[in-house]
């Protein structure tokens, strides 16, 4: 007992499947460090800015995420990828989304 059952995501407004949570969950409650599960989260979710996690005893994690915005679509060779606050590339996308501006 003691092991991570339930992982709640806190502000996920547009339902994001996050990945990581699979290797987060069934590991000790007692011996996983909130720091670790929010370097985890952030480094396998590159819209995600922010992550807060959150033990709640006896089995579960909350994890409080804030998201980039999407500001931009960025063309290049291999497609258009999608840029977001700070130039983070958010991902590679198919086409160009209409509501974003397109940069060469």
């Amino acid at each position: 007992h003691y092991r991570i059952k339930h992982i709640v995501i806190i502000n996920n407004p547009k339902e994001y499947v996050i990945a990581g949570l699979p290797a987060i969950e069934n590991k000790s409650i007692l011996f996983t460090q909130e720091e670790d599960i929010e370097a985890k989260i952030k480094k396998a979710n590159a819209f995600i800015k922010s992550v807060e996690a959150t033990k709640e005893y006896p089995d579960s994690i909350s994890l409080r995420i804030e998201i980039y915005q999407p500001l931009a679509n960025l063309k290049t060779r291999e497609g258009f990828f999608l840029l977001g606050e700070e130039g983070v590339i958010l991902g590679k996308i198919a086409e160009q989304a209409n509501r974003s501006s397109a940069f060469e």
